[in-house]
């Protein structure tokens, strides 16, 4: 894995992919930290969208993004949703 800038001064992650088949985003994610929250709203999008599992969910994001420690970001997500889903539906039944 390789790193860079670009002209716009994002740092990017390289990678092995042929360049002709996808494109410069995706060739060259961009590099984001753990804690910031672009970061956690990235992860939550791509769970939302059919609530994959945590692998999935990764998967997803990697494919413009590059986060430190993704999975892990991704796990908590994962309990953060279901953990208000479970609430959600608690305070619902007892109204």
């Amino acid at each position: 894995m390789s790193l860079s800038t670009d002209d716009k001064g994002i740092i990017r992650v390289g990678g092995r992919v042929d360049p002709a088949l996808v494109s410069y985003d995706e060739r060259h994610a961009a590099l984001l930290p753990y804690d910031h929250w672009i970061s956690m709203l990235i992860t939550r999008d791509a769970h939302q969208s059919g609530h994959p599992g945590i692998a999935a969910t990764t998967s997803k994001t990697r494919r413009r993004y590059w986060i430190i420690k993704g999975n892990k970001l991704s796990k908590i997500v994962k309990r953060v949703v279901v953990s208000a889903g479970r609430w959600k539906h608690k305070l619902k039944h007892n109204l």
